[in-house]
Order: C-alpha cells, then sequence, then structure tokens
C-alpha cells in the first residue's frame, strides 16, 4: 500500500525558521493570493499524478511543512476530499498532521478534523512546542510562551479523545541556565516538573525529540556563508552551547520521557507501546510513497508503481531498484507545472537499494533481519565489528539478526559508518 505526503510551506508568521515562506511571498508579484495560487498548483499537482497512479490503496496520509494550519480546515479537508477522487482510503489507518501550538485557532481546527474524520482509525496531530525555555521561544521566532503553552495543552485536553493521537515535539537547543547556587540547569525546576507530569500523565501518545547541530563552528554554519545565506545560518542559534550541551539536553528530556515509560522507536522517536507513528515507521521501512507539493519527497519502489513512474521517468529500466525524488523547492515553478527537482531524482540500483535499507533500519527498533543477505553493503569484517557491539551491551545478535539497544541509537553515526561499506 501506498502512502502520501502533501507538504504546505507556509508558516503564519515570517522568521528564519520559514524562510522558504518569505521567498515564496517575494517570487510571486499577488501576495495577498501567494496560498489560494500554492493551492492552485497543489490540486494540479494531484490531478496529474492521482491519474497515473489512480486507485491505490492507501495507508497513511501525512500533511508537513511549514504549518499546515495556516490554509485552514477547510482547504485540508478539500485536499483530502480530492485525493479521495483518485486513491482508495478503505484501508487507510492514520491521518498525520504537523502543527503549531499557536494560534489559538489552532484548537478549533483540530475540533473540526477530530468530527470530520473520527471514522480514521488514528488521527494524528504533531505538535511542534520546541522547548519550554522563553528566550530560546523568542531567539527562535517562536509566536508563543512557555505559560501559552500549559495553556494550550489544557484547553487541547477535551479533543484529545477516541481515535486522536497527539505528538509533541522537543528539540535539544543547548541552552542551559544557571540557578541562583550557580549551578547549570536545564529550563527551570517548574518546567521540568510540568514536562516530568505531562510524560507520566500519558497525555500524548508520542514525543519527537531532536537535537540542533548548527552552530557557528558546525557544518551548516558554513554551507550557509559559503552561500551567502547569513539569514540561513543564523538558524544555528549557536550562543546557546557546544554540541556537548545539546546531547547533554538531549540527553535530560530522553531520561524524563523514556522514565515516563515511552518507549524509543526511532532515534528521535518515542511512544507509548503500540501508539508509535504508522507513516513514520512506512518511512523507515522503505515503504512506497507520493508526495504533493514543493520540497516534498517521493519513494517508489514496487515493479508496479515503478512501470507507471516511467512516464514521468523514461530512464527507469530493469536495473532500477528503487526511485527516490524531490519536488522542487522553487514556488514559481510549482505553480508553472514544472514540479519535479531533476537534480534531486535518483534511481537505486540493488546495491543503493541495501545500502538505505541498512541504513534505515538501524534507525529503528525494528531490527535488522537475515545479516548475511547484506553483506555486499557491509564491510568485511563486519561479524567481527558486530561481535564488539553485543559485548559493549549495544546489540544483539542471534539467529543472524541484530537487536539494537538504546545506547546504539545515541552513537548511531559512528557505527552505521564503521558498519556500512561506503564507497
Amino acid at each position: 500500500m501506498l502512502s502520501l505526503y502533501i507538504h504546505i510551506p507556509f508558516c503564519d508568521k515570517k522568521c528564519p525558521y520559514c524562510s522558504f515562506h518569505v521567498m515564496a511571498l517575494d517570487e510571486l508579484k499577488e501576495k495577498d493570493s501567494v496560498v489560494q495560487t500554492y493551492l492552485q498548483a497543489l490540486h494540479q499537482d494531484i490531478d496529474k499524478r492521482g491519474e497515473t497512479f489512480a486507485w491505490q490503496e492507501i495507508r497513511t496520509i501525512y500533511f508537513g511543512g511549514g504549518t499546515p494550519s495556516s490554509i485552514g480546515a477547510d482547504n485540508i479537508k478539500k485536499i483530502i476530499a480530492h485525493l479521495g477522487q483518485y486513491f482508495s482510503f478503505e484501508f487507510l489507518e492514520e491521518l498525520s498532521i504537523e502543527l503549531n501550538p499557536y494560534p489559538e485557532s489552532v484548537i478549533d481546527l483540530i475540533a473540526d478534523l477530530s468530527k470530520e474524520y473520527k471514522k480514521i482509525p488514528k488521527l494524528r496531530f504533531s505538535m511542534g512546542i520546541q522547548s519550554f525555555d522563553n528566550e530560546v521561544l523568542q531567539l527562535a521566532w517562536r509566536q508563543y510562551t512557555y505559560w501559552w503553552v500549559v495553556d494550550f495543552l489544557r484547553k487541547l485536553a477535551p479533543y484529545n479523545v477516541n481515535n486522536v493521537s497527539l505528538n509533541l515535539d522537543f528539540i535539544a537547543f543547548g541552552k542551559f541556565n544557571t540557578t541562583r547556587k550557580w549551578h547549570k540547569q536545564l529550563w527551570s525546576q517548574k518546567q521540568l516538573d510540568f514536562l516530568r507530569t505531562v510524560a507520566e500523565s500519558w497525555f500524548a501518545d508520542g514525543f519527537s525529540l531532536y537535537t540542533l547541530e548548527l552552530f557557528e563552528w558546525s557544518e551548516r554554519y558554513h554551507k550557509m556563508i559559503n552561500l551567502n545565506d547569513h539569514q540561513g545560518a543564523g538558524l544555528s542559534l549557536w550562543k546557546f552551547g557546544s554540541d556537548d550541551d545539546v546531547y547533554e539536553e538531549f540527553a535530560q528530556l530522553k531520561e524524563i520521557i523514556m522514565e515516563s515509560g515511552y518507549e524509543r522507536y526511532e532515534l528521535s522517536n518515542f511512544s507509548i507501546v503500540g501508539k508509535n507513528s504508522i507513516h513514520n515507521r512506512a518511512y523507515w521501512s522503505m515503504k512506497d510513497y507520493l508526495a504533493f507539493g514543493t520540497s516534498a519527497s517521493w519513494f517508489l519502489s514496487s515493479p508496479d508503481l515503478l512501470d507507471k513512474a516511467k512516464k514521468f521517468f523514461p530512464v527507469i529500466d530493469e536495473t532500477t531498484k528503487a526511485l527516490r525524488r524531490s519536488n522542487t523547492k522553487s514556488l514559481k515553478h510549482y505553480v508553472d507545472g514544472k514540479t519535479i527537482d531533476t537534480d534531486k531524482t535518483v534511481l537505486l540500483s540493488s546495491h543503493d537499494y541495501l545500502t538505505e535499507k541498512v541504513f534505515l533500519a538501524l534507525r529503528t527498533k525494528q531490527w535488522l533481519s537475515d545479516v548475511s543477505s547484506y553483506e555486499k553493503v557491509l564491510e568485511k569484517d563486519y561479524a567481527t565489528f558486530i561481535t564488539k557491539l553485543v559485548e559493549q551491551n549495544f546489540a544483539t545478535y542471534e539467529d543472524d539478526t541484530l537487536k539494537l539497544t538504546d545506547e546504539w541509537m545515541d552513537i548511531y553515526n559512528t557505527i552505521v559508518t564503521e558498519l556500512l561499506l561506503f564507497w
């Protein structure tokens, strides 16, 4: 079955984190109609791809951004109804939507969509909280404070019922405060206690916890400077500390979440057992997905879908194991019908496919079965390396199945680099 990804690039504000939104407004002269112009192009994209991939069964639908709430519940429902003209929703398991806890009208949007889609098994709202530190929120151009988030979550409680699933997103920025006794402390004790209360109550089915490693000395920072993108470099928020500070914040937040009973099912994601994101699992297990909207990515590996995709990519042949592609980042190109970014279209050979499969599988708790079948993409002495990992309690290895531990995930980059054969 397919998954669908719809990208909504607009935020309800201008900020460095949403530089695409600023760029989009500059590209089109009629600034007041930019959203409607985009939505019109999005619906045309659905018609074009829908005709080619018609009546595929859909497992998940995911709205990312940006902030999908910026287009309103009515437009979200119109997009879903339009998709339903081409795809089968009979076995739809999850509708997932990224949101921010601002403005307060987001509550109304959640109430509206919850009522409209109460028959979908899981209606997942992923809330971009980011931090409880007010200074971080201000410098990250968030339009809310810690106390706004507290009030927002309380108002959200009546809608957290039935098929509704909440996911709370946080970022480890590496900022620590100094107490009156000159002790180093993350946030304030009151804010940490509130997070612990929310986690222990299982108010949310899941948490996402990311690290922000965009500091003044980081690769991303220098890349942005070299591109003369000083606004992009500003995303680094380097004043908040070192990489070690980021990892320390991540570790503290992770401890609160896992001690409250959440299971880590991917590097950056935690959930109550059985409540993890179906869309995320489909992505990491390399299931097929189509995408609509700027910057959205595709992945197709089923032979029948690859055959259909030849309409757009005639270079696909019998050696192609999978297709990975991205839509254009340019709003102007997108509304002109030039939806594909040809520079980010990759045909994966069997070797490429196996490499990606190992790379993604090791991010998760799904394990890696039949390890020996991946021999051609692993380092020659991979068996010795795995034995060493087992001795260090980073993994178990039985019946040719590699099972990961939480400690493994904390050093994932190091391990995957030593295990995979890069060329």
